[in-house]
């Protein structure tokens, strides 16, 4: 976060203490999740794909993924998170699909940073 979004998110939330407002409830009202990233992300890129890779892609993250931090504020998502949910995976002895959702996730997180949702 740049100086300035810093500045100008601190006088939000001393507007909304003055108002006598949670600033808490507004700020994670206002983060996007990682589900919400992943669709973003989806969207980008489905055109390049054929009808039924996506279908599967969507299903494996949907069953995967976003069952474990899909709800997530994305600058929150530790490393760690992120690994426990494709050692699940591997437990199911899917270490392929493991390995391809984690370069998938890979590319949601380089996502988000260049879209300005994470750091």
């Amino acid at each position: 976060m740049s100086l300035a979004r810093a500045r100008a998110k601190r006088e939000e939330l001393k507007t909304a203490i003055r108002e006598g407002r949670d600033p808490a409830a507004k700020l994670e009202d206002t983060r996007p999740t990682f589900e919400k990233i992943w669709r973003e992300w989806f969207a980008t890129n489905v055109t390049r794909w054929k009808t039924g890779y996506s279908a599967a892609l969507w299903k494996r993250v949907e069953r995967d993924i976003l069952t474990k931090i899909g709800n997530k504020p994305v600058e929150d998502i530790t490393p760690l998170q992120v690994l426990e949910a494709l050692r699940e995976v591997e437990k199911r002895d899917a270490i392929y699909t493991a390995r391809r959702l984690h370069q998938m996730t890979s590319q949601i997180f380089k996502f988000a940073v260049v879209h300005g949702h994470a750091l």
